[in-house]
């Protein structure tokens, strides 16, 4: 959820609006309270240790759609939607790939990379080397095998680049 709020400022940053602050705030309070309700429910609901993948990422999903739908109403860009549909896919693919132990870390930063690498090239560039050091982060932890890293970040990436190109 932080890599859905960083693609979503990123995605304010790279709009044409003639308030770039504006529309930069308006999205850090509708979808960082999002995220800070989401875990607040969870952990309310569920008590320690209830930040699950199974658990967190369908509750996350129905409130970031509800957030979705008031920053259309107050004319968000297009670029946040672009964003928040790359991360919607994403999120719907972590429930799909949990028996295949996908990557989420991987697959969510990879979003983030592809956006940053459609938007902001340079620092786009930069982000891949960042995700090539939580793919090898993963793998030293053991949670996950090289197949299962190299999946999440390169289906991140190419959600990011599609939804980045999309609105370009």
């Amino acid at each position: 959820m932080p890599a859905t709020l960083a693609a979503t400022v990123t995605a304010a940053l790279a709009a044409p609006t003639p308030q770039p602050w504006l529309t930069l705030a308006t999205v850090l309070g509708l979808f960082g309270g999002t995220i800070l309700v989401v875990v607040a429910v969870l952990r309310w609901t569920g008590g320690p240790g209830s930040l699950t993948r199974r658990r967190a990422v369908p509750v996350g999903l129905a409130a970031e759609a509800a957030a979705l739908v008031v920053g259309w109403r107050i004319g968000l860009p297009a670029e946040v939607f672009a964003a928040f549909a790359a991360f919607f896919v994403a999120g719907l693919l972590m429930l799909a790939g949990e028996r295949a132990n996908v990557s989420a870390h991987c697959l969510t930063f990879g979003t983030l990379t592809g956006l940053l690498l459609g938007w902001f090239p340079a620092v786009g560039f930069a982000a891949v080397l960042l995700l090539a050091v939580l793919a090898a982060a993963r793998l030293a932890l053991r949670q996950h095998t090289l197949v299962q890293a190299t999946i999440g970040a390169l289906v991140g990436c190419a959600l990011g680049l599609l939804a980045a190109n999309l609105v370009a």
